[in-house]
């Protein structure tokens, strides 16, 4: 039996299933902080994928939610942005 999880008691099986069909919603958001976030300080994709060590074309499928950020990548773009890794998670 799938193990059912305490929050929405949604089988994890079926959740995986939802994420296949699109980007997770909230790797779509945090991709659109980073990008907000790295326009704002004038960086280009080049320049924070290099920073970074991650390729142009990588960068942007994480900007677009295609590809999710893992912790410690998202703590490099924090760096490199000069925010705490907590703005891309924050409302509004």
């Amino acid at each position: 039996m799938p193990r059912m999880d305490k929050k929405d008691e949604t089988p994890n099986s079926e959740r995986t299933i939802e994420t296949i069909r699109g980007p997770n919603p909230i790797d779509v958001l945090v991709g659109r902080r980073v990008r907000s976030h790295r326009i704002a300080a004038g960086m280009s994709e080049e320049k924070l994928g290099a920073v970074i060590g991650v390729p142009v074309a990588k960068l942007q499928a994480y900007e677009r939610g295609e590809k999710r950020f893992g912790a410690n990548l998202l703590y490099e773009v924090s760096i490199a942005l000069g925010c705490l890794p907590m703005v891309f998670f924050e409302d509004g």
